[in-house]
């Protein structure tokens, strides 16, 4: 399973199941969304989807999130969009998504997470360069 280190508002590190590489400062302060690919264990995907709707449904992420299954049976992609990245930023260091990960960590063979943010129509269609 893919773990990379996390740090909190505290400051203190932490190790997550799965995690971005953007900078402490983030980027835009307009909205992020956050794709997190997982592979259940073997034979494990109804359970995990069983555990992820319940989270969903049941903790007060600060997103907006859909959950897709892939068409060959193996992965769990869930997108969540974030008002700003600080939003994200306060989600991943709380005790609830601490307590999430802990409960669907048994469930997972690996877990990938990409932040991403809107690209703008100038960039998209070449006319502008893009944001950093």
């Amino acid at each position: 399973m893919n773990r990379i280190a996390h740090r909190p508002a505290n400051g203190a590190p932490r190790r997550t199941m799965a995690g971005d590489a953007l900078s402490e400062a983030g980027p835009s302060r307009g909205p992020v969304m956050v794709i997190d690919t997982y592979l259940p264990r073997p034979g494990l995907r109804g359970a995990f989807l069983a555990e992820l709707a319940g989270e969903i449904h049941g903790v007060d992420a600060g997103g907006d999130s859909r959950v897709y299954r892939s068409l060959d049976g193996e992965a769990v992609v869930v997108v969540t969009e974030f008002r700003s990245y600080a939003e994200k930023a306060r989600w991943r260091g709380s005790e609830a998504y601490c307590a999430q990960l802990q409960r669907l960590r048994p469930l997972l063979e690996h877990a990938l997470s990409r932040t991403c943010e809107p690209v703008v129509a100038e960039v998209a269609s070449g006319m502008a360069p893009v944001r950093r």
